[in-house]
């Protein structure tokens, strides 16, 4: 089980600065940038009014302490450079927990795509930025809408050589392809996120084809692009039945010659409250994330978890909250990757724009969003981790009226928060810092 540890919220002239009680020892963290002061026994129990200033003064100096808030200003501009396509919103899967479970039946056009590709190159230029990124991801699987993908592969490919601009290609799929489809995407992509949850059981139980072997499929799909020698990396979603397999998953992925893992806790939301799956334990979570993360030290591949992201210092978790640029399969532009159609409740937010003849963009409605996004961040102002989950979904934080949703963002909330302090307090019994002693945590 995760260690227990206590914290303590410094007096408020102080931002981000918690005391952490681990065994007999006494830290002050500061969680905005991971640095840690082992607090002297002499001053272990005392009150901060009874340090002497000249304590304070070096505390504040070397980033312990920190007198004035984070100014939390929204963005000037919207002049994106990395572009998201959702494709379609068809699907070849019936993941029991998906976010994207719709009625609806778009594709995007080869031709609505490329206006959002030249839109993209026109910002370029505008930003002096000589790197464009295209990524194509759901809301369904976008391999399903092929020869639009190979369209704007090829278009982004051949504007960016006529303007001297590099170019990035990534996919997000489920791994469910044929044997051309895999050779084209070996030769194309500068790297794929593969879904795949976990060994066979697991994979063709949680994400089953109607026909296929789902498990023997994404695998072989695993196979022939590690081959290629494109750089995978794997979400995997968490659930009740997967948990306690994640350090094993973890040793087989990196066998496979896979580079990251994302490990994913479910979130309530599209097909769970029919299929009845619930949020995984957030005990056994950190306990196998933990596990995991342990193996890969040994090996060639990287543990994550988007919550807790100890090298990022954003009060926003995603680029939905300001700067994301996604062309949705029916042509509107969104800033979510979940937020697709203007009748989904959330659409208002979210949905900035569309393309047709060329790309329009509703400032007012970027600006919305950006008061909306700051005003959220409020809520997190007082919490240790909100600098490294950054608020969380922030589409799913809108879901207010849902008491399920609300449960969930709760309990992932509480999930973040026992990682993060599990993270530290094995990283303070790693290091044992000497008393006064002042170091970053590398987490």
């Amino acid at each position: 089980m995760p260690v227990a540890v206590m914290i303590i919220r410094l007096i408020p002239r102080y931002h981000d600065t918690y005391i952490l009680s681990l065994n007999s020892n006494e830290y002050l963290v500061n969680f905005s940038n991971n640095k840690v002061y082992s607090i002297p026994s002499q001053l272990e129990g005392k009150r901060f009014t009874e340090w002497r200033w000249q304590s304070l003064e070096y505390l504040v100096y070397n980033g312990i302490l920190d007198e004035f808030p984070d100014d939390i200003s929204s963005p000037n501009d919207y002049s994106p450079t990395r572009g998201t396509f959702l494709l379609t919103s068809v699907c070849n899967l019936e993941c029991i927990y998906c976010y994207a479970a719709n009625p609806f039946r778009y594709n995007l056009s080869l031709e609505k795509g490329k206006k959002a590709l030249e839109y993209l190159v026109q910002n370029c230029f505008k930003t002096r930025c000589d790197r464009m990124a295209v990524r194509f991801h759901g809301v369904g699987e976008p391999t399903l809408n092929w020869d639009v993908l190979v369209g704007i592969a090829e278009h982004s490919a051949d504007l960016c050589s006529k303007n001297n601009i590099r170019l990035e290609l990534t996919l997000a799929t489920n791994g469910i392809l044929t044997d051309a489809q895999r050779a084209w995407l070996g030769k194309n992509m500068t790297s794929v996120s593969l879904s795949f949850d976990g060994f066979a059981e697991i994979q063709n139980s949680q994400r089953p084809h109607a026909v296929l072997n789902s498990f023997e499929t994404v695998l072989a799909t695993l196979n022939s692009l590690v081959e290629a020698g494109v750089p995978v990396s794997v979400q995997t979603t968490v659930t009740e039945k997967n948990v306690d397999v994640m350090p094993q998953w973890t040793e087989f992925l990196a066998d496979k010659g896979v580079k990251h893992i994302n490990f994913q806790p479910v979130s309530f939301c599209g097909r769970c409250n029919q299929n009845r799956i619930t949020d995984v334990d957030a005990d056994r979570f950190v306990l196998n994330y933990l596990r995991a993360k342990g193996i890969s030290e040994g090996m060639s591949i990287k543990v994550h978890y988007s919550g807790v992201m100890y090298n990022r210092r954003s009060v926003y978790h995603c680029g939905a909250y300001t700067r994301n640029f996604v062309v949705t399969p029916n042509g509107l532009i969104s800033t979510c990757y979940e937020i697709f159609a203007e009748n989904q409740d959330e659409s208002q937010l979210f949905l900035i724009g569309s393309v047709e003849n060329e790309v329009i963009i509703d400032m007012e409605r970027v600006r919305q969003l950006w008061r909306y996004a700051r005003m959220m961040g409020e809520e997190c102002k007082d919490c240790f981790s909100q600098y490294n989950c950054g608020g969380g979904c922030l589409s799913r934080r809108c879901c207010t009226e849902s008491p399920q949703i609300k449960d969930s963002l709760d309990n992932k909330c509480n999930l973040t928060r026992k990682l993060l302090l599990a993270e530290v307090s094995s990283f303070l019994k790693r290091r044992n810092l000497s008393e006064g002693e002042i170091c970053t945590m590398d987490l």
